[in-house]
């Protein structure tokens, strides 16, 4: 009698190992689908693609980018001049008592110069505020700005913070964290080596080829960028294997905040964040406050929530960046966060109403936000005597 072979795979064990492998590949197949029709046109921020870069507009960016800041063009290049928003209020520069340093936000996108924060603020201080708000700056930026422009007659400076502006705190390519604005190389600020303050960073100084190349190699071009395409934090490569692809990205810090209801930026303004940007943008805050002060002007950190982190904060009873807030107190920096004033205002009314874009509940404040704005830093500044207080 013929005995069966001892090695020979059984049937069930076959039928077993094709399960799993056409498990599998429903999962690749399910991934792929996934992430390419449904995750990527409602996220494209949260993957990586290559960006085709033309020799002459990269060399025409080369002449117009400011050699410090990175974007927009100074009026002036010898003297590195910017010019502020108009103000319709006042619309002749000079004796400003406020200036105002941030990004879209505190420029006031979207709405007409009259409709402007700043403008509206104008009015009802009886006096120009200049706004120096440029759209897409990180803190680090906007305080570079204020810095080297060394205006001596405002009695208040006011830097403007929205949340997301942590993560460009520890960025240096801003096309790693939008997938949009291919010319986005930036300045930035490290921690020092013993933790005790923070060393600025210039904008990499790249020919052509190398700009190309630190798209496919940024590690080789930028020592300190947080958002290297398929790091910890960086945009996922949308390629075979999708499902390492679908997994990384399900993984996330940005979803798994959003899963708890906290906007995809909390981590970056946590403690104990491998990124230190709660450290680097507190620190930021700090120098921003000392030179202020070492020009005899009062310095003012205004805080604008997001939609989401709005949502969060009347669901949970906390700010998604409280941890920020204490850091200030604890170095003495005077705060004005926008959480409060915004529910005192709206009631039971949804923070969408004060966005351009009411039906998403996104965009910047539409003009009865900005009045909003206007009202609460005119209140913060009379009622703390701000003004009076550089005199």
């Amino acid at each position: 009698m013929n005995k069966p072979a001892k090695h020979r795979p059984s049937l069930y064990f076959i039928m077993l190992l094709l399960v799993a492998i056409g498990m599998l590949l429903l999962f690749e197949l399910g991934s792929f689908v996934a992430l390419r029709f449904y995750v990527y046109p409602r996220d494209r921020s949260a993957f990586y693609e290559l960006p085709e870069i033309d020799q002459r507009d990269y060399a025409s960016y080369r002449r117009e980018r400011h050699p410090t800041l990175g974007w927009p063009r100074p009026s002036d290049p010898d003297e590195l001049h910017f010019e502020a928003r108009a103000i319709p209020s006042y619309p002749t520069p000079g004796g400003e008592c406020v200036a105002t340093f941030g990004d879209s936000f505190t420029y006031g996108d979207e709405v007409e110069d009259n409709e402007a924060w700043s403008n509206v603020l104008s009015r009802s201080l009886q006096c120009r505020v200049a706004n120096y708000g440029v759209s897409g700056y990180g803190t680090d930026q906007a305080y570079l700005l204020f810095r080297d422009l060394r205006l001596n007659t405002p009695r208040v400076s006011i830097l403007g913070f929205l949340p997301h502006n942590a993560m460009r705190n520890v960025n240096q390519n801003r096309y790693f964290i939008t997938g949009g604005n291919t010319y986005g190389l930036k300045p930035r600020f490290t921690l020092t080596g013993d933790g005790g303050g923070l060393t600025h960073i210039p904008i990499p100084d790249l020919g052509y080829d190398d700009f190309v190349d630190s798209f496919a190699k940024p590690e080789a071009y930028l020592a300190h960028e947080t958002f290297t395409p398929s790091s910890e934090y960086g945009p996922i490569v949308l390629s075979f294997p999708y499902s390492r692809a679908f997994i990384k990205y399900v993984m996330s810090e940005r979803v798994r905040m959003y899963i708890g209801g906290w906007p995809g930026w909390r981590g970056f303004v946590s403690e104990g964040h491998s990124s230190h940007a709660l450290e680097v943008t507190a620190g930021i805050f700090d120098l921003f406050a000392r030179t202020a002060q070492s020009r005899n002007q009062t310095a003012l950190v205004l805080m604008f929530p997001t939609a989401r982190s709005y949502d969060a904060f009347l669901s949970k009873g906390e700010i998604a960046y409280q941890p920020l807030l204490d850091r200030l107190e604890s170095i003495g920096v005077s705060v004005l966060d926008l959480h409060d004033p915004i529910r005192e205002y709206l009631g039971d009314r949804r923070i969408c109403h004060l966005l351009t874009d009411v039906a998403s509940c996104s965009g910047h404040f539409n003009a009865e936000g900005n009045e909003l704005v206007a009202a609460a830093v005119y209140t913060k500044i009379t009622e703390d005597g701000l003004l009076a207080a550089s005199d």
